[in-house]
């Protein structure tokens, strides 16, 4: 029986199929980052019972897993010459240009991604996107194609001390004389890929829960970890072998490796089947920092009050989206990206003691019981013009948000985008307002905070040195709007959600179209404006110079 996996992988459509072996390289800076397709099709995720050196408490249970469509990932790891020409700067601790680098963290490698696809854009062919592999993609890309605990279609013969099997494509316990060596000495896998058992350990896109990819990326959270390391021991080295830690561990046994994945289209998505080993049971990761959620019924637990959020019919097919991932789609030669937020629960509202709290703040347990898409930036303003040929705003600039605009604009223009992108949308999805439930479970990302960077504001009426570096409020924003994406996004990759320009949220009374929540705050507003819980009720007519709003693409209601 079939079923829905909740781990990311792009839809790519219309491309030319892909062969392994196919390689793409792009040069930054007179060298050389080498990449090979990997096609789409089938594998077997995870380790059956029996493997020698399967960790029960990590491993995947085996699921069969369609690739719908082809991705590149790096021939190698990232290598230390690579790192430096991107970042400046060199943290690893075994140094050698050719080397892998190590000592990165998640928020390291992530960044690294972000740098190198603003200067190789015109370099990337279009539609791609740099990042870091999913662990379905990692896999699949490890495996090229054998079901064996190694890629070279061998098993492990010990899981502890020398093995004859890894001696000729990994560097390990056993062989590395306890350092990293030069990426590709060892042996390729069948697609052209080295190095991806040992070496360096990779961090992979996902956070670590052994059910599904959709927890959230924070401080708090561990992320996958995938390959092992120089200095482990040949069980941990297996093709299905998972780890984890947080996100901001620096260790020598760490890097990375890219992927380059299409996101200007589409939604992604993924098919498994189960095999007929048992019933399968994912196991959770062996960590007290993941949580689980229970998404059996739509009706929230509260602390003060009970809710029952107006969500997506049940009726409607799903949105199977990965937190932070990335999709781009194009009108009249406009982009408008877009960032996955994956179902789960969230505490919205805020804390009796918070700085700048407002008494119609009340905390309560929210259940997001359907994954969305929303705007990464604010809509600017040629992005409004590309669509309504007109531009009401009062500061001009293309890549400002569009603003001085009321709610009805605002769901104008959602309309006649809805009547553009009718081939573009999958079906059964809209663009449109978000709620406020949704607006705020995207501009957390994951913290509980009165900010979204993990951080709590300390001043409600003067300048805060957290809020200035992820929002434009009246002690940083010169009295003007400024150009989205500038602050630091929040962990799911979402720009601006706080400051800048308050953001219309669907009326939650379909009787009384007269009022409607705004909620982030503008560059006029003080600090305590400019929080996760802030809400201001205002009337649908209004307009202002710091009043605008952003795109969700969502399950139609």
């Amino acid at each position: 029986m079939k079923k829905s996996f909740p781990i990311f992988l792009s839809l790519f459509i219309g491309l030319t199929p892909l062969y392994a072996n196919e390689s793409l390289n792009i040069k930054i800076q007179n060298k050389n980052i080498d990449l090979i397709k990997c096609p789409a099709g089938e594998f077997e995720l995870g380790s059956p019972r029996d493997e020698l050196g399967r960790a029960n408490n990590s491993d995947y249970d085996k699921n069969n897993i369609k690739i719908l469509n082809d991705f590149y990932i790096g021939k190698y790891e990232i290598t230390q010459d690579i790192y430096q020409a991107i970042m400046g700067e060199n943290p690893s601790k075994n140094v050698g240009s050719n080397f892998p680098v190590d000592r990165v963290t998640y928020y390291n490698a992530v960044e690294f991604c972000d740098k190198l696809n603003k200067i190789t854009e015109k370099e990337r062919p279009e539609g791609y996107e740099f990042m870091l592999p999913s662990e379905v993609q990692w896999e699949y890309a490890c495996r090229a194609g054998t079901n064996t605990a190694l890629n070279n279609g061998k098993n492990l013969s010990n899981t502890s001390a020398n093995s004859d099997e890894l001696n000729d494509i990994a560097w390990y316990k056993s062989n590395s004389e306890t350092k990293t060596h030069a990426v590709g000495l060892k042996k390729p896998n069948n697609w052209g890929i080295f190095d991806m058992h040992g070496n360096v350990a990779e961090w992979c896109l996902d956070a670590f829960n052994g059910a599904e990819a959709t927890n959230v990326v924070n401080n708090q959270s561990k992320c996958a970890i995938r390959g092992g390391a120089y200095f482990y021991e040949p069980a941990k080295l297996r093709s299905a072998s998972r780890g984890a830690n947080s996100p901001n561990t620096l260790s020598s046994a760490f890097g990375f490796r890219v992927a380059l994945v299409n996101t200007a289209t589409n939604i992604p998505t993924t098919e498994t089947t189960q095999t007929t080993e048992t019933t399968p049971t994912i196991p959770t990761a062996p960590t007290t920092e993941t949580t689980e959620t229970t998404q059996a019924t739509t009706t929230t637990q509260t602390t003060q009050t009970t809710q029952t959020i107006p969500t997506t019919p049940t009726n409607q097919p799903e949105i199977i989206t990965k937190t932070g991932e990335k999709i781009s789609i194009s009108v009249n030669g406009v982009k408008f990206p877009l960032i996955g937020c994956a179902k789960g629960e969230f505490m919205m509202g805020s804390p009796n003691n918070e700085i700048g709290r407002e008494n119609n703040e009340t905390q309560h347990k929210v259940l997001i019981d359907k994954g969305f898409y929303i705007g990464k930036y604010e809509v600017t303003q040629g992005q409004y013009k590309s669509i309504m040929g007109n531009n009401p705003s009062i500061t001009i600039g293309d890549k400002l948000p569009v603003h001085n605009l009321n709610y009805f604009d605002a769901q104008n223009f959602c309309n006649k985008l809805n009547e553009l992108t009718k081939d573009k949308r999958p079906a059964g999805f809209e663009f449109g307002i978000p709620s406020e439930e949704q607006w705020e479970y995207a501009c957390r990302s994951g913290y509980p905070t009165s900010l979204n960077n993990g951080k709590n504001l300390q001043k409600a009426n003067s300048t805060d040195n957290e809020l200035n570096k992820i929002g434009w409020y009246t002690i940083n924003a010169c009295d003007k709007v400024q150009t989205v994406g500038k602050r630091t996004a929040n962990a799911w990759g979402i720009h601006d959600m706080l400051g800048n320009i308050w953001e219309w949220c669907k009326s939650s009374n379909s009787n009384d179209q007269t009022k409607a929540v705004i909620r982030g705050g503008g560059y006029k507003s003080k600090a305590s404006d400019c929080r996760n819980a802030r809400r201001l009720e205002i009337e649908t007519s209004k307009t202002n110079e710091d009043l605008g709003f952003r795109l969700i693409l969502r399950a139609k209601e």
